[in-house]
């Protein structure tokens, strides 16, 4: 395998710097907390596409999934097909609503949709699971570019952990949203380098899909049980998070919903891709290393698997081109790490800094806050990415166990808050926390596996959450008979839990799961307390909330009536995609990347091709733009409104 050398580290720096520059570019455009958090509604719902795609992954698809293709093959591949048919439906029920919502917070509207209580509980448990997951994702790229380089994992950790930091902090979520459609293209070209060389080095598709494990659907990996509930329960888990909180941002970031169900649709076909770009290169790696263990490169970590993807690129990349996989695997990481700083800080500053504490703040303030914050959050994801280095689980293994217990009971509320009128003010944080108790005890109580776990904090979430208005009626009828129903739910989970343990369980756990048992039950019965006490008034907000749902998008006076000014993004990612398409060029003046010159020549072309093609018609499109708004403002101030 080949070492990196200078080169590479130039191309590196590169990266690093477009990066940094980016953020500062924006950092004079971004004025106020509407820009700040969502753009103020001008993304382009194309660099909103791509963006949502891009935070989505991370490098913990080149490490963790990476190692679970080449052990488990074909069941790998399905679930990464999955993840197009999630944003699909994300795209097909929520994506006008958050536009419609008019929101800059993921979570704003659920003072009106629920109550204060609510939102206040939701930001702060979505702001802790958000940032623990962050900081899974920032030890997966260190994990990768430490063992690349031959550099101290913690020193990577903190130094990609702050270039992130400091242009999500200049830029806000322009800048998050340009750099993720230029990272776009970077993990665009090294992937469409990498997935051709591993196939044709591996001997065809044909032998790479040949010696590929059978295909099993009932397993253990790295001492957790995987099977269909598994795929499924997953599946559900990237469904739920695609029609709430996950794509929300880029959703409500650009013009008007038909622009926002654009976002979502080309994110689903972007995602079709996922399949053969990531799991294609992990299995051609099944014929150059059958065994890992005796291969040095890889008998150094404790799970060599994780490395597979880095081994081929060092084996079939030249120099410099080594160089664009790492950048490629910074920008995976940063583009699911800067949607985090963006949207935790536009959490905190909105619903927690003035939805509790200065509720008469200005905008300005607002926007303040809302850069401070940031620099918070990426300072505790880089504190918590350097403890999770220490781990002794897989990478895959802890982000599936953390995704799995804290996001459903957050995201589902968040998700039927939008499209169901019936649910109880309350019933939101009964869901969250039924789903909490409940994936508690089945996760380390119980000790179920994985899919059993997602399915049964999903089900505890969605019975209080869809059951809450009949328990209100039942309780403003016949309140002994609620009383008698969460007298009754308690003894049954106080004589089933132990019996449904995969083991016998030891004195502590049986306590814990009699506790359990209680909480249920008592929280049944308080919480309908609370969904009988609903007033005429609480209901009223509610079907206000619904008619703004249902009401279109007033481009004109929403948008335009501000004065707002649509940035230059297709230009300024038109010259950067030619500059790195030049890069690519460059690169050939070295001997070591003329083994690969065809395919680096084609790569380049299309980049620079791809740019020019951005500038020119960019030009056009955002002179339409602006000549639009200012047609319909015109018109709109002859006619007095």
């Amino acid at each position: 395998m080949r070492q990196v050398n200078g080169l590479d580290y130039g191309v590196i720096v590169f990266y690093l710097a477009l990066m940094l520059g980016i953020g500062l570019y924006f950092r004079t455009r971004v004025r106020s907390a509407l820009d700040y958090f969502a753009g103020g509604n001008l993304l382009p719902w194309w660099v909103s596409g791509i963006s949502l795609y891009m935070s989505t992954f991370s490098a913990w698809t080149f490490s963790g999934a990476a190692g679970f293709v080449y052990h488990k093959g074909y069941f790998a591949l399905i679930y990464f097909a999955t993840w197009s048919l999630a944003f699909f439906i994300g795209y097909r029920f929520t994506a006008a609503r958050w536009r419609r919502a008019r929101v800059i917070s993921p979570v704003e509207y659920a003072a009106t949709r629920y109550n204060v209580t609510t939102q206040q509980c939701i930001s702060w448990m979505l702001t802790i699971s958000s940032t623990l997951t962050a900081g899974i994702t920032l030890t997966a790229v260190s994990k990768i570019i430490a063992s690349t380089m031959g550099f101290d994992q913690t020193a990577v950790t903190v130094t990609v952990g702050l270039v992130m930091l400091l242009y999500t902090y200049l830029g806000g979520v322009w800048g998050v949203a340009v750099t993720d459609v230029v990272q776009f293209l970077i993990l665009a070209a090294s992937t469409l380098f990498i997935t051709p060389l591993s196939l044709i080095a591996a001997g065809g598709i044909g032998r790479v899909l040949g010696a590929a494990p059978p295909f099993e659907h009932d397993f253990v990996y790295h001492g957790v049980h995987y099977n269909l509930h598994w795929l499924i329960g997953v599946t559900l888990i990237n469904v739920v998070n695609s029609m709430s909180l996950l794509g929300a941002q880029r959703y409500y970031s650009v013009l008007d919903e038909k622009a926002a169900k654009r976002v979502g649709l080309m994110a689903s076909l972007l995602f079709l891709s996922v399949p053969l770009l990531f799991g294609l290169p992990p299995l051609a790696g099944r014929i150059f290393w059958p065994d890992l263990d005796s291969v040095s490169f890889f008998g150094r970590f404790s799970q060599p698997a994780d490395l597979i993807y880095v081994g081929i690129c060092l084996k079939l990349l030249p120099n410099g081109l080594i160089g664009l996989f790492v950048a490629a695997m910074f920008a995976a990481t940063m583009s699911a790490l800067d949607t985090t700083f963006n949207v935790v800080s536009a959490v905190v500053s909105r619903d927690i800094y003035k939805g509790f504490f200065r509720p008469h703040a200005s905008d300005r303030e607002l926007f303040l806050a809302g850069k401070v914050v940031t620099l918070l959050v990426g300072a505790g994801v880089i504190g918590l990415a350097v403890w999770y280095a220490s781990s002794r689980l897989g990478i895959f293994n802890l982000m599936a166990l953390v995704v799995g217990l804290f996001n459903l009971p957050i995201s589902i509320p968040m998700a039927v808050g939008l499209l169901s009128r019936g649910v109880a003010r309350w019933s939101a944080l009964a869901g969250v926390c039924w789903g909490f108790v409940a994936g508690f005890l089945a996760q380390f109580v119980l000790k179920w596996p994985i899919g059993y776990v997602i399915y049964t904090s999903a089900i505890s979430t969605l019975a209080i959450l869809l059951g809450s208005a009949w328990l209100g009626r039942l309780y403003r009828g016949h309140p002994v008979l609620v009383l008698a129903l969460g007298v009754a739910l308690s003894a049954g989970a106080w004589v089933l839990l132990p019996a449904a343990a995969a083991s016998p369980l030891s004195f502590g756990a049986l306590v814990v799961a009699r506790m359990g048992a209680i909480i249920l039950g008592g929280t049944l019965i308080a919480f309908s307390r609370l969904f009988a006490q609903e007033s005429v008034a609480e209901r009223r907000m509610v079907e206000e909330f619904f008619r703004r749902l249902s009401t279109p998008v007033d481009v004109v006076r929403e948008v335009f009536a501000r004065g707002a000014r649509e940035s230059s993004t297709y230009g300024l990612v038109g010259w950067i995609a030619v500059a790195i398409g030049i890069l690519n060029f460059g690169l050939l003046l070295f001997p070591s990347a003329r083994d690969v010159w065809l395919a680096n020549m084609m790569v380049g072309m299309a980049l620079v091709a791809c740019g020019w093609a951005m500038v020119y018609f960019g030009r056009r499109s955002e002179r339409a733009f602006q000549e639009r708004a200012l047609r319909e403002l015109t018109r709109l101030r002859a006619e007095g409104r």
